[in-house]
Parts: structure tokens; C-alpha cells; sequence
């Protein structure tokens, strides 16, 4: 005849079992450093929006403007959208046809860019870049930026896109 442990042991055992199963592969979140941070230089973007090999296998895109809305009205990168990174969420209809993003800020010393980039990993988008140098770095290579009033993009709830 086989003997069964006393029931407080019994008890005992059951619960680490499933503590140890409700512990194991519960971390979900995604881990996120300075070290995963994807950079493109300049070549690179120009690269994304005039290569037509680059623009099939990277998909559609978005240039993903962080900075305060003010900025954005004074100048943006043509095309890009909006979203100042106190306002960027998980799943957000604007960003769900991209398959790349390119997120970018004012410039070279301006840490939103990466600051952005964290976040959104850790929300779960894919397909994530930083354009190094932003917008001083697209005006220092000749390049134009777009105007949007004020006022369009706060309306737009911090998300303009230039008029097609």
C-alpha cells in the first residue's frame, strides 16, 4: 500500500507546482536598451525614399516626427506624421499600414528620437529606425521641409500629414 504525504505537505507541494508553471515565461515585455537602438544616417533614409529595391523590401513607410507640435508647424520633413512622444500608444491606427518607421527629432543632440524609439519597442511596434541628425541633419544635405499651421496640427490632435 502506497502512503500519501500529509495533507500540509500535500498543500505545500500543489502550490510551488504551480507557482513555478505561473512563474515560468511570464515576462512578456520586451527588453529595451540604448545598445538596440537602429540608426540610419542620411544616405541611408535618401536611400529608403528613392531606391525602389530599398522602398519593396522595406515596405510602406512613415516618417514619424516626434517633437512638439510647435516644431513640427515650423518645419517637418515632407510626408512625415506627427506624434509628439508624450502622445505615442500601442496599436495606433496612424502607424498600421507601416511596416518601417522612421522616427526622427530636431537634431543631433536631441534625445527624443532614440527616447521614442524605446518606447514604441516596448509597446511592441517593429520595423523601428532613428534618422540620426532629424531635421538639421535633412536641411545640412539641401533638402526642403514642409510647414503646417499651428493650429492644423493641433487640431489633428498632434498628427498632420502634408496635403496630397
Amino acid at each position: 500500500m502506497r502512503m500519501q504525504p500529509p495533507q500540509p505537505i500535500r498543500w505545500m507541494l500543489l502550490s510551488a507546482a504551480v507557482l513555478a508553471l505561473a512563474g515560468a515565461g511570464c515576462d512578456t515585455q520586451v527588453k529595451v536598451s540604448d545598445l538596440n537602438v537602429q540608426d540610419l544616417d542620411y544616405a541611408s533614409v535618401n536611400e529608403l525614399q528613392t531606391n525602389p529595391k530599398m522602398i519593396k523590401k522595406m515596405g510602406p513607410v512613415v516618417f514619424l516626427d516626434i517633437r512638439p507640435q510647435a516644431a513640427y508647424a515650423q518645419g517637418h520633413i515632407p510626408g512625415a506624421v506627427n506624434i509628439p512622444l508624450p502622445n505615442i500608444v500601442g496599436l495606433d491606427q496612424r502607424l498600421a499600414n507601416a511596416r518601417t518607421i522612421v522616427i526622427y527629432g530636431g537634431g543631433w543632440d536631441d534625445p527624443l528620437a532614440p527616447v521614442a524609439w524605446k518606447k514604441m519597442r516596448a509597446l511592441g511596434y517593429e520595423g523601428l529606425f532613428t534618422f540620426r541628425g532629424g531635421v538639421k541633419e535633412w536641411v545640412g544635405q539641401g533638402r526642403s521641409l514642409d510647414e503646417a499651421p499651428a493650429e492644423q496640427a493641433a487640431e489633428a490632435g498632434g498628427v498632420t500629414r502634408r496635403p496630397a
